[in-house]
């Protein structure tokens, strides 16, 4: 990974996965090579703020402290790293919206329940931004229908759901884009929070009018 070409490709999705691994409480050296990693790519990337703010998304800062509170980290290259990261984030934050963050999310292709975006709140606030380029947005949640990994895959069914429930006609656009189709698809699911979550999905498909309905 520290060849300068391989670390230019490297991008939010990959980075999700090094914050993951951080996360995941590995041994100091893990870590160290994890911070480096991080370190070069942002050093060597073109959209260093964009970057930036997918980490922030991913609530990099406060894993950043959480790492720093640990007294058993004792190399300085290691901690170097950690003030480097630290600093540029800071230099690079800028107070997202609710939307922007959901985006950020999807763009790294695995989502989490911990998140703020996956709520009725949410998609009240912001279904009518899913319009955005063609609704791309909506697009991808559709693309990770098929991931392998059940959380993402449930969520997914969920914010899909939530998008027919307060977009205009969202079922029928939902339905346009081979929605309904995959969702079905995984009321058979051997993971029972995907199924759940698609049989919820799929009830809210089905009902011809929202606005006669009392939620």
């Amino acid at each position: 990974c520290f060849d300068p070409a391989v670390r230019q490709s490297i991008d939010a999705p990959e980075l999700s996965v090094l914050i993951s691994l951080l996360r995941s409480e590995p041994f100091e050296k893990v870590i160290r090579v994890a911070l480096a990693t991080i370190r070069l790519v942002l050093q060597d990337s073109e959209n260093i703020k964009e970057l930036c703010e997918s980490l922030i998304g991913m609530g990099t800062l406060k894993l950043l402290d959480s790492l720093k509170g640990k007294k058993a980290l004792k190399d300085e290259d290691l901690l170097d790293d950690l003030k480097w990261l630290r600093e540029t984030l800071e230099e690079n934050f800028r107070v997202l919206t609710t939307f922007e963050r959901h985006e950020q999310e999807l763009a790294t292709e695995t989502l989490s329940w911990s998140s703020t975006v996956h709520t009725d709140a949410f998609w009240k606030e912001n279904a009518l931004a899913f319009e955005k380029d063609d609704f791309s947005s909506l697009k991808k949640l559709v693309s990770l229908l098929h991931s392998a990994d059940p959380t993402t895959a449930a969520i997914a069914c969920f914010d899909i759901g939530k998008f027919v429930q307060y977009y205009p006609n969202g079922k029928l656009i939902v339905e346009n884009l081979g929605g309904k189709k995959e969702i079905m698809l995984l009321l058979q699911h051997e993971s029972q929070e995907v199924q759940k979550q698609a049989l919820t999905a799929c009830s809210k498909i089905m009902i011809t009018n929202w606005r006669n309905v009392v939620t």
